[in-house]
């Protein structure tokens, strides 16, 4: 599978971030924002109220910008007080130093990401009110805050904080009097995969056999959270029936693996949680982990899983991962404080394989009209001789005998089904066999199969070379087979090839195979027998003249 899904930096600090720019003289002095639903993803502004605070005021000659504080000086502290960013205790700073202050250390995305959540830190712990506030109505895909003054603004997503909280800052001038900002609701983001059967790239979907073993891995992009006293942040994993937890747990931290002492706890590995990895006691600067995690670096689980025989056929075994971090830095109860929550799968496949046996016609083609029981296969796996255990398999209102690979299983050899021939023409794409001339099996991959016939149909022949199968496939974004085909060739005498494919819908392959008759040899009483007695008469008789003359010749 050549699914690549490759996790891209994202501002996790549920900010949505607008930067300052310049624009042309306007004769108008107020200005608006808009507020409009993102065209790359589901979130909207429908249902949320958003309100607006003002840092500072602003105004321009059309090429100079001076900046003032608002009316109460509201930020004043936030830079200039005991714990203020600029000078602490600072009895005279200006706005247009805090302004410098901001240009000089609020560059890329992620500190302005950091400066909007501690900016909204300081409204709650302060009280602060809003100078406006705006709820968009159902259906709607903007909201507007109308008639401001040029100033530098926070926008901050008011909505109960269930989800993802949405703050920006942005600032109105003389250069663009109107602005207009696309939502972006930038929940921390986690990543889910597993190792494709190239045994190199991070897919969602791999196909397996049972018995193989897989590794997954989960990439997490630590959140902007140091206006928390204490940020809850934790992965918890619940794997599907088809696996078993084999641990070999690794956790990196910028690409280099990192043990649990001081960085993280393990729990879990009950029915319902596989594990548990627990960050929160490590991600401030309060607790006793003295480099707590940067925002924006990367954090990788890694663990390995053993497919096991309760794998489904016809769907994706999905695995889910599930991420819960804090979303209320007003709130560092832990035990009252909301908490935001969000998964992602890495899903394991396994195909059927339906093999249909029948005679050839006369001239040397598959005679569909004649399946044959009483053959057996032998199937090769990357040099490895498969072994099965039958079972029952549900398909639609019947029940067909299967075969499904097992490491522990103890048939080798697999036979083709008696009884009677399915009614009506045969779909391959959908067909899933259990009838005469038929051999299903499940557990397989994609790769290169080795199909040999050990025994041929009573007054067939058997084989004498082997089938070589090759199962392919393809994924899709959301980890779904869109692909599925198989492809074989065959140069050995005593059969043919027939239809050979594969079907997405019910992620099945399919083989048709023809014997070829053996030779009638000359059946005893014929007329060889009635010519080979009369020559054996005829030679008796001349023997026995031959006898005479003798003694008549001695008697002389």
């Amino acid at each position: 599978m050549k699914n690549l899904k490759r996790i891209v930096a994202v501002l996790l600090c549920l900010c949505l971030v607008a930067g300052l720019s310049v624009m042309t003289v306007s004769a108008a002095d107020t200005g608006s924002i808009t507020i409009e639903n993102p065209s790359h993803s589901d979130s909207t502004v429908a249902g949320k109220t958003f309100k607006l605070y003002k840092i500072f005021n602003a105004t321009s000659d059309g090429s100079n910008i001076a900046y003032s504080w608002t009316d109460g000086q509201k930020f004043y502290n936030f830079f200039f007080g005991p714990d203020g960013k600029v000078t602490p205790n600072k009895a005279d700073g200006t706005a247009q130093q805090a302004v410098e202050w901001i240009s000089a250390h609020v560059k890329s995305n992620i500190e302005i990401s950091q400066f909007a959540e501690e900016l909204h830190a300081y409204i709650g712990n302060n009280s602060i009110g809003a100078d406006a506030d705006v709820t968009g109505a159902d259906g709607v895909t903007s909201v507007q805050f109308t008639s401001l003054d040029y100033g530098y603004y926070l926008v901050d997503d008011a909505t109960s904080l269930t989800g993802a909280a949405v703050r920006s800052a942005i600032m109105l001038s003389n250069v663009n009097k109107d602005v207009v900002i696309s939502l972006k609701a930038n929940r921390p983001k986690m990543n889910k995969f597993v190792k494709e059967n190239d045994g190199s790239t991070w897919g969602e979907t791999t196909s397996v056999t049972v018995g193989d073993t897989v590794k997954f891995r989960i990439e997490l992009v630590v959140p902007s959270h140091i206006m928390y006293e204490k940020y809850t942040y934790y992965v918890t994993d619940k794997m599907c029936d088809a696996l078993d937890y084999k641990n070999n747990l690794k956790v990196y931290y910028d690409g280099a693996e990192i043990a649990a002492a001081g960085h993280y706890t393990v729990g879990g590995n009950d029915t319902n949680e596989i594990f548990k990895i627990d960050f929160t006691d490590f991600m401030t600067s309060t607790t006793t982990f003295t480099t707590p995690y940067e925002a924006g670096k990367v954090i990788a689980i890694e663990y390995e899983a053993k497919v096991n025989g309760k794998i489904e056929p016809h769907n994706l075994n999905r695995n889910t991962a599930i991420l819960t971090y804090s979303n209320d830095p007003a709130n560092c109860n832990l035990a009252t404080a909301t908490y935001g929550t969000t998964e992602d799968t890495a899903n394991v496949v396994s195909y059927l394989m339906v093999i249909s046996k029948f005679s050839t016609d006369s001239v040397g083609g598959i005679d569909f009209t004649k399946r044959l029981s009483g053959a057996k296969f032998t199937i090769t796996h990357d040099s490895t001789l498969l072994k099965f255990r039958q079972i029952p398999l549900t398909h639609g209102s019947e029940t067909i005998s299967a075969y499904i690979v097992d490491p522990d299983g103890t048939i080798t050899d697999l036979e083709v089904l008696g009884g009677s021939a399915p009614s009506g023409s045969v779909d391959n794409a959908t067909y899933h066999g259990g009838h005469l001339g038929d051999l299903t099996i499940f557990g397989l991959s994609e790769g290169v199969y080795k199909i040999a016939e050990t025994v041929a149909p009573a007054g067939y022949q058997v084989a004498t070379s082997t089938f070589d199968i090759t199962i392919t496939d393809a994924t899709n974004d959301a980890g779904e087979v869109y692909q599925l085909n198989a492809s074989g060739s065959f140069t050995g005498d005593g059969a043919v090839l027939g239809n050979v494919g594969g079907n997405n819908t019910n992620l099945l392959t399919y083989v048709d195979i023809g014997d070829k008759p053996g030779q009638a040899l000359p059946e005893t009483g014929g007329m060889g027998t009635t010519l080979f007695t009369v020559v054996g008469i005829v030679l008796m008789a001349g023997a026995a003249a031959f006898f005479t003359s003798r003694k008549r010749n001695s008697a002389a």
